[in-house]
C-alpha cells in the first residue's frame, strides 16, 4: 500500500508526493506534499474557466494561437462552441487533451480567492493563467516525465486594457 498525507487545508487525502493539493489547490507545506495517482486526475471541463483554450499555446498545423490569446471557439460560459465538430474540423487536439485536473483544481482555487474569473476581472487573468500553466506542466512532466510546451504569457495585456 502507497503512502498518504492529508492536506492541513481542505482535508484531501493523496498518494505519494505532491506540491499543490489538488482538491484546494493551496501549496502544501514540505511534510505534507504529496501527489495522486493517475486516475484521480479526471479533468472536469464543466468547472473550469476554459484555462486551456486561452492560456495554452496552439502550434498545430490547421491553428495557432499564442498563450494568452482566445480560441475562437471559446463561448462566454467557457464551452467549446465547436465541441460536436472537432474532428470533422481537425481539431482531434482538443478532445484528446489531458490538463490532469489542472483546469478545475486552479478555476476552484481562484474562485475560492476571487468572487471573478479572468473573463470578469481583467485584474486576475494573468494570475489565473500564469498558475494555471505552473500547474500543468508540473503534472504533465511528472506524469510524462517530459515538459509540455505552454507558450509565453509574457505579452499578455488584461482584455480591459485592448480597447
Amino acid at each position: 500500500m502507497s503512502q498518504t498525507a492529508t492536506c492541513e487545508y481542505c482535508s484531501e487525502i493523496f498518494e505519494a508526493t505532491r506540491e499543490y493539493c489538488p482538491k484546494c489547490g493551496k501549496q502544501l507545506p514540505q511534510e505534507i506534499k504529496t501527489t495522486l495517482v493517475v486516475e484521480q486526475f479526471t479533468p472536469d471541463c464543466g468547472n473550469c474557466h476554459g484555462l486551456c483554450c486561452k492560456a495554452l499555446a496552439f502550434d498545430w498545423p490547421h491553428y495557432k494561437k499564442p498563450a494568452g490569446e482566445l480560441c475562437k471557439y471559446l463561448t462566454d460560459e467557457f464551452k467549446c462552441g465547436n465541441w460536436d465538430n472537432l474532428e470533422a474540423d481537425g481539431f482531434t487536439e482538443c478532445r484528446s487533451f489531458d490538463c490532469y485536473g489542472a483546469g478545475q483544481t486552479v478555476a476552484k482555487f481562484m474562485e475560492q480567492q476571487h468572487p471573478t474569473t479572468w473573463r470578469t476581472d481583467a485584474r486576475i487573468q494573468n494570475g489565473e493563467f500564469a498558475v494555471f500553466q505552473q500547474v500543468y506542466a508540473e503534472l504533465f512532466k511528472d506524469i510524462n516525465d517530459a515538459a509540455p510546451k505552454v507558450g509565453d504569457l509574457s505579452k499578455l495585456i488584461p482584455e480591459s486594457d485592448t480597447t
